[in-house]
């Protein structure tokens, strides 16, 4: 059964008070919880990511090792009605792990991972749950899960608790927000669809590294390219207003989402090999490229990709290196000052533009 709460703080947000409890669930009634329903996560919060394999051993360990596993904010609507807001990836991989769907990895004796951890690896490396030693078995199914608990009235109260308790540690960037108050518009739904269409793209061709996309920045990234290829150049500070302006549907979504293609095309056909050695790897030369090109396919005549590639290979040597002359310095200098800002931006597709 639960320990008998104890309230420890209360967090305050928008005017509305959320007095937390701390309460130690066993990690067999944590299983028990999931299994029966009363213990979820609510759709517009599961996390798209998981842990990597390494990631999951490392937890793993920990908690065989008897180090404390760390504390879960949670929403609490009714006995029955449990939420997970933050820990996702953990409980769900102790339950996991206590259902026996997780192996102890089991490395090479010859390797420096395995003689680094001789004592772990020897007595439970290849293991699962049901193969540990009963002691250790019994041991882990009465550990202490701690939860950080909070009443809440409805989803509104659960999106603001939500956000709170992930900007109180740590803190969520700017698409996991909008995830919580956004997912249900139009805007955010078709980003979603053509991130998810387009993340190898982002992954393979370096416009973003894996822990950035582990971040949902290709959400971010795919929203900000789609309000310029509609929009024009603007300022990344103005993006939550499309949310709004585009909260039932998207203007002409059956035409950005094919311009969108055509240009991420036009750039594999320009760098086949990807943009991990260019300039363009860098996300703000990134937005550039895509407006430039995006410009040119809708308003004028683009060069052959080899031409092209030749023009700005050359030509972004010269602003990051010479800076002599005119654009490269006019280039440079929109970079230095105003990195995100509409005015700056549209500058560096108007110079692009002339090289492709």
């Amino acid at each position: 059964m639960d320990t008998n709460p104890k309230p420890i703080m209360t967090l305050t947000s928008n005017g509305l008070e959320y007095p937390q409890e701390l309460l130690f669930r066993p990690v067999d009634k944590v299983v028990s919880l999931w299994d029966s329903g009363k213990l979820d996560v609510s759709d517009w919060q599961r996390e798209d990511t998981v842990w990597n394999s390494r990631q999951i051993q490392i937890f793993v360990k920990s908690t065989i090792k008897g180090k404390k596993i760390p504390v879960t904010d949670s929403q609490r609507y009714s006995a029955d009605d449990i939420r997970l807001t933050n820990g996702q990836q953990r409980n769900i991989n102790l339950i996991r792990f206590r259902k026996g769907k997780i192996r102890i990895e089991k490395p090479k004796p010859t390797t420096s991972k395995y003689k680094k951890d001789k004592d772990y690896y020897s007595k439970y490396g290849g293991k699962t749950f049901s193969k540990l030693p009963r002691e250790l078995q019994n041991r882990l199914k009465t550990q202490s899960v701690p939860f950080y608990e909070a009443i809440c009235e409805d989803e509104t109260e659960e999106r603001d608790y939500f956000v709170l308790v992930n900007t109180l540690g740590s803190n969520l960037n700017r698409p996991e927000i909008n995830k919580a108050y956004f997912n249900d518009t139009a805007f955010w739904k078709l980003a979603r669809i053509l991130s998810k269409k387009y993340k190898k793209f982002y992954q393979q061709f370096a416009v973003l590294t894996d822990r950035q996309l582990g971040r949902s920045l290709d959400q971010l990234t795919t929203e900000e390219l789609l309000v310029l290829m509609h929009q024009g150049a603007q300022s990344s500070s103005k993006l939550s207003s499309y949310y709004h302006a585009w909260d039932l549907n998207v203007p002409n979504k059956a035409d950005l989402t094919d311009e969108l293609e055509k240009v991420f095309n036009y750039i594999k056909r320009v760098y086949p090999q990807g943009l991990a050695r260019t300039r363009f790897s860098n996300p703000n030369n990134f937005y550039a490229l895509v407006g430039a090109v995006h410009s040119k396919i809708k308003h004028g005549r683009l060069k052959s990709p080899k031409t092209v590639n030749n023009n700005l290979t050359r030509f972004m040597a010269s602003v990051y290196n010479g800076k002599t002359a005119t654009d490269s310095k006019r280039y440079w200098d929109t970079l230095q000052e105003g990195t995100k800002s509409k005015q700056h931006r549209k500058h560096r597709i108007e110079i692009l533009c002339k090289k492709i």
